[in-house]
């Protein structure tokens, strides 16, 4: 892109997120982002937090930059529409590299986000709250009872569970 580490200033937070983990990033840098061409086009100086990292994206977007541009977004279209002094312009994404983006993300990510296969002789049961030496050892648990729910009733061996201390309103929410 045309600049070097000498070009970033120091960057005061750490990200979060990424692998669902905390990254400290190289450092800022502001460069100018230019959407459109001609009298329909639009520029605005953006601040991006520079990471080495695999990912699939070379640059993200954030609640500023979309706030600066005044876009509207539709994620499911890929859509971002922002006002110029010329007119309103439309930016489409690639449905086809997203799609590969995500792929590659989710692959990537695997044990982030584990689903388990239930056991076909597992009944319903009762889970008991973690010691405090369990908690530090295996990781976040659940704080109350727990049971198990069928998503689908067609499908039995898919399930999810929730707290047994739910009041009936939020239980039928979840469910």
């Amino acid at each position: 892109m045309g600049f070097t580490e000498k070009n970033l200033h120091k960057s005061q937070y750490p990200l979060i997120g990424f692998k669902g983990k905390r990254i400290e990033a190289l450092g800022k840098i502001e460069l100018n982002v230019t959407f459109g061409e001609g009298n329909t086009q639009r520029t605005e100086l953006i601040t991006f937090d520079v990471v080495d990292i695999a990912y699939p994206y070379n640059a993200i977007f954030g609640r500023n930059s979309i706030i600066k541009f005044a876009a509207v977004i539709n994620q499911a279209y890929l859509c971002m529409k922002i006002p110029t002094a010329g007119g309103v312009i439309t930016i489409l994404g690639n449905q086809e590299e997203a799609r590969r983006c995500e792929d590659n993300a989710a692959c990537a990510m695997k044990n982030v986000h584990a689903i388990e296969a239930a056991n076909n002789d597992e009944e319903e049961e009762e889970a008991k709250p973690p010691s405090f030496e369990q908690h530090n050892k295996e990781g976040v648990m659940p704080a109350e009872h727990t049971k198990k729910v069928l998503l689908c009733e067609d499908v039995p061996d898919r399930t999810v569970m929730i707290g047994r201390g739910l009041e009936e309103a939020e239980e039928s929410r979840l469910i």
